[in-house]
């Protein structure tokens, strides 16, 4: 069979369905039933699976059928037209709906009872996720559903139920509303009427355009001036971020009161060998020495994440001198440690002096630097000393020896002020040959005494360990502060700083208690805070456009609804997201004003 000749049969069953249609709603159901059958036929040759005019073919047979009280023939025709309207469910559910309904009604009136039963159930199930509440073919299932019921179960709690929803079907639109969004008063009659014997099956696709606003079923929020939407935006916006400037801005202000800056008058800061000091005046002053000469310098402190937070905008390019404080240490630009008077350290240093001093005695009596530690002890019994961190008695750790083939003091001295590292003894086996300890407990004390000839005097050589069991820094930051005895027994701590007599004199200088980094993340986190805004504002400005004018209904959803409810689920969770980021900006603000 031709194309030509497929089209044409087609054309003439068509034309054949609507004369059957027309008989079918003047009663004359003979005549409808002859067209029906012929046109049945050759559908069935043309299409032996499925089509839309098989269907309709087989839905009006089984109609004409039913209402000539031909029950058995017009179930053979609605089980068929059920098994095509399963395939097809998901594109077509009302038609399914019918299906069941048909199906249902007919086994009511065959007396099969559990039948009947079963399809209505499957028919209401398939209802309420596709029709929304007060569609025709809805009401009509509920109110054959609920006739059955009664007849065949009385005022079971099964038949209250479906009551109150034919109840919720019948008052929820007016049948002006029904018709407006059937889009026909015509086909609705047509759907209602016997039972639901017709389906309505053009309907338009709620995706395809746009929902009027006082369409019955828009469910969205009026539309709104976009001028004013974006007015009310920017002045939100304006409001939140001045708001937010002015709290950080004088945050950053009151939070550096005298009672809470991170250093208080009267306090002072000096380095091991007291070369760099800083003491802390009156009116943001600070008198700073170096080297024994004195000048007058501005101070301000930075004792909050809000002040922190200017001092990150102002100086994006770290050119202000930067003191950080920890404890009772303040580190310099330079990486220098400043100690307060009442650091511990203070008294590792003391002990280390009275070692330098213990030594000298020595000397002077014996005319020789000391071989063993027991020849200390032994000469100065107060030789040990609290240790400040361990808080047990420490005796100073004391190492002989002799220069190296190519040593003198000058050489070791060097070597010692350019010692990083812990461990002493991998100072080169050249200069000097002695065993010191593999581990410096914090607190302790070591000395190097060195036995010389005429050509290479005589000398010794004491450090100190800080808290973390490191060794006392230089002022230049280098390698070990190193306390120098010379031969006759007297001593001076060695420092590049004290050579250098040019030094740049600082004419301000900032405390703080973090880190330019830390201000700098704080920075970091801050910026993100507010670029993360505008996806979330873009987000909204999207989801408002397309919710308001989205039809929804009960239980369905339109390709469009779909795919905003599955936007929303992206959106919402990332509006949980920036709200624990936010939290965490908070949490840096409010934490980190008390901890550093």
């Amino acid at each position: 069979m031709s194309k030509d000749d497929i089209e044409s049969q087609v054309k003439k069953c068509r034309e054949q369905l609507k004369d059957a249609q027309d008989y079918y709603w003047q009663s004359r159901f003979q005549e409808s039933e002859a067209l029906y059958k012929e046109c049945l036929a050759q559908l069935d040759h043309i299409f032996p699976g499925y089509s839309p005019e098989t269907a309709t073919c087989l839905q009006g047979l089984g109609d004409t059928y039913y209402f000539q009280s031909r029950y058995l023939a017009a179930m053979d025709h609605y089980k068929r037209l059920l098994s095509m309207r399963e395939r097809l469910a998901s594109h077509d559910p009302q038609g399914l709906v019918t299906a069941l309904i048909k199906v249902a009604k007919t086994s009511e009136k065959l007396n099969e009872v559990e039948e009947a039963l079963r399809h209505y159930r499957r028919a209401l199930e398939v209802a309420q996720v596709s029709l929304f509440i007060g569609h025709p073919i809805l009401t009509s299932l509920l109110e054959s559903y609920l006739a059955f019921l009664k007849r065949s179960q009385g005022d079971s709690g099964m038949a209250v139920d479906i009551e109150k929803k034919l109840k919720m079907c019948r008052e929820r639109y007016t049948e002006e509303e029904l018709s407006k969004i059937m889009g026909s008063a015509d086909k609705q009659s047509q759907a209602v009427s016997r039972g639901g014997a017709s389906v309505i099956n053009e309907i338009e696709d709620e995706a395809e355009e746009a929902v009027p606003t006082d369409h019955p079923l828009y469910e969205g929020k009026a539309p709104q001036n976009k001028w004013m939407g974006l007015i009310w935006m920017v002045a939100t916006a304006v409001i939140v971020f001045g708001l937010s400037g002015a709290g950080i801005y004088f945050g950053s202000s009151l939070g550096e009161a005298p009672e809470y800056a991170c250093v208080k008058v009267g306090q002072k800061f000096s380095t091991i060998d007291a070369d760099k000091e800083i003491s802390i005046q009156a009116n943001h002053s600070v008198d700073m020495t170096l080297n024994g000469q004195t000048h007058k310098v501005s101070c301000r402190t930075l004792s909050n994440p809000a002040s922190g937070l200017m001092f990150a905008v102002t100086d994006f390019a770290g050119k202000q001198p930067l003191y950080v404080r920890s404890g009772n240490i303040i580190t310099d630009p330079n990486g220098i440690f400043l100690y307060a008077a009442e650091a511990p350290e203070w008294q590792t240093v003391q002990a280390m002096k009275r070692v330098a001093a213990t030594i000298k005695l020595y000397v002077k009596k014996n005319g020789k630097m000391p071989d063993r530690l027991e020849e200390l002890i032994e000469f100065e019994t107060k030789l040990e000393f609290p240790n400040p961190f361990s808080g047990m008695r420490n005796l100073p750790a004391v190492s002989s020896g002799t220069y190296g083939p190519d040593g003198n003091a000058e050489k070791v001295q060097a070597a010692l002020v350019e010692t990083k590292l812990l461990d002493t003894r991998k100072l080169d086996t050249k200069l000097l040959s002695l065993s010191l300890p593999k581990v410096v407990s914090p607190g302790a004390v070591l000395a190097i005494c060195l036995q010389g000839d005429e050509k290479r005097p005589s000398s010794f050589f004491i450090v100190g360990a800080d808290k973390s069991g490191q060794l006392f820094r230089n002022c230049n930051n280098s390698g070990a502060l190193v306390l120098r005895g010379t031969p006759d027994g007297s001593s001076s701590f060695v420092c590049p700083l004290a050579q250098k007599k040019d030094l740049p004199k600082e004419d301000s200088m900032i405390v703080s208690i973090r880190s330019s980094k830390r201000f700098a993340t704080l920075l970091g986190m801050v910026i993100a805070d507010v670029v993360l805004i505008i996806p979330i504002i873009i987000g909204w400005i999207v989801l408002q456009h397309f919710t308001d004018n989205t039809m929804i209904g009960y239980g369905t959803m339109s390709q469009k609804t779909k795919k905003i409810k599955g936007a929303r689920w992206i959106f919402f969770p990332f509006i949980m997201l920036y709200i624990a980021y936010n939290l965490l900006v908070l949490g840096e603000f409010v934490i980190g004003g008390v901890m550093p």
